[in-house]
Parts: structure tokens; sequence; C-alpha cells
């Protein structure tokens, strides 16, 4: 995997008077993050100038692209999921992660009846899991969360075995017309 960058961009989302929402992304100059978030303040205002729709939100990023040509693992599908459920941390609530072209390591077995359960346990799963989950309340702590599911939730540690909370997970497919 060789990731370059591509450059910089920001999302503007623009409201009517009904409420519809449109999300219209541009590429911004800029030779690091914290110039592109300044061109990309003043896009939006000038954007905010020309349109009747209440701008209520913009996001600035940095966009990464594989810069060879190459395809995923043979057989590899993105439109098989492993569905994954999840405590959150807030109010014991529950969500739902998806992993796309999920290998077949993180299933209990590849034939049978278990091909379709997710093997809870699985290491490089957990690694993963690790990113939305705050480790100090581990028994033994490590790092914060990194990334955030279900509208800035953290799942929930699982105090008892150290891992994120996850309740169970099973083989999904999402509809698709590329084949």
């Amino acid at each position: 995997m060789a990731l370059t960058s591509k450059g910089y961009y920001a999302n503007v989302q623009v409201a009517d008077a009904a409420g519809n929402v449109t999300t219209r992304q541009y590429e911004v100059v800029g030779a690091d993050i914290a110039t592109a978030k300044t061109n990309a303040a003043t896009l939006v205002s000038a954007l905010d100038a020309v349109t009747d729709g209440l701008i209520i939100g913009y996001s600035v990023g940095e966009q990464f692209y594989e810069d060879t040509d190459t395809y995923g693992a043979a057989g590899s599908e993105v439109e098989n999921l492993a569905v994954l459920s999840v405590e959150l941390e807030s109010e014991k609530k529950k969500a739902t992660l998806t992993i796309p072209a999920p290998i077949d390591a993180i299933f209990v077995d590849t034939t049978g009846p278990n091909r379709n359960v997710v093997d809870l346990t699985n290491a490089n799963l957990i690694t993963f899991m690790n990113n939305f989950t705050d480790e100090t309340g581990y028994t033994a702590p490590g790092p914060d969360a990194i990334a955030l599911i279900s509208d800035g939730e953290k799942i929930a540690p699982d105090n008892t075995n150290d891992v994120p909370k996850m309740l169970k997970g099973r083989r999904g497919h999402r509809a698709s017309r590329k084949g």
C-alpha cells in the first residue's frame, strides 16, 4: 500500500428553505493543512455571498490515494461486510459498525454455519476496534480513541476482558449492480 497525498479539499453543506441539504466538495490549494483551512474559510465566505442557501457547516481535509495500479485480494468484494454490533459508552446504547471486504480470518470458520459468525477474539479485529475505544477504562490502560462512530461516540470498553465491547458480529452483503 502506497498512499500518496492528492491535496486538500473542503466539503461545504448548504441548506435550502425546505431544509434540504446538499454538499459540495471543492479542491483547496495549500502548502499545508493550515493554509488549506485558511483558503477554505475564504472560499466559504465567498460562497455565502452568492447563495440564498444557509451554509450549515464545512470540513477541510487531505485526500490520499493509492498511486499504484493494484486491486484488492482475489475474490474480495466491498459488497461483502462484517457487521458488528457494539455497545457505546453513553447510556449503554448500541451501534453498528461495518468492515467492507472482510478477511476470512476474522470469522469463526471458513465453512459451515460459523462461516458467517465474526470471531470477536480475533487480535486484528480487536486492534481495529480499539481505535474507537478509550482504553483508559481497561485494567492495563492504553491510548484513548482516535476515531468516533455513531454521532461522535466511542465504543465502551469491556473491562472484564480489556477489549472493546463487541456484542456480536455476522457476515452481511450490500446489494450492488457492479457485478
